[in-house]
């Protein structure tokens, strides 16, 4: 997972996103979570910018990533198309959240 961290990170680097990329803690350990570097960690206008051009929606002053959706995140950030057993991973367990 610190892997994926990262990697995502230096992504976001490269496109210019200047916020902070960090893992959760405890029971959030296995979610990513964008902030960003403005007045009371909101978003700059850039920020949005770069987090809605890959397909995020961005609230406030954060933006969690679960789990399933990081490889899928990671593959936009490279330009790259997703692995479709990633795709399938992640539509199964929005499924199965849909019944919680």
């Amino acid at each position: 997972m610190k892997e994926t961290t990262a990697s995502i990170r230096k992504e976001l680097r490269k496109h210019g996103f200047t916020g902070s990329v960090t893992q959760g803690r405890g029971t959030a350990s296995s979610w990513i979570h964008i902030r960003g570097s403005g007045e009371y960690g909101g978003f700059t206008e850039k920020e949005l910018e770069i987090l809605r051009a890959f397909g995020e929606t961005p609230g406030g002053n954060s933006c969690p990533i679960p789990y399933e959706d990081q490889p899928l995140l990671l593959a936009r950030l490279q330009r790259r198309e997703p692995d479709p057993e990633d795709v399938r991973h992640a539509e199964a367990i929005r499924e199965s959240r849909m019944w919680d």
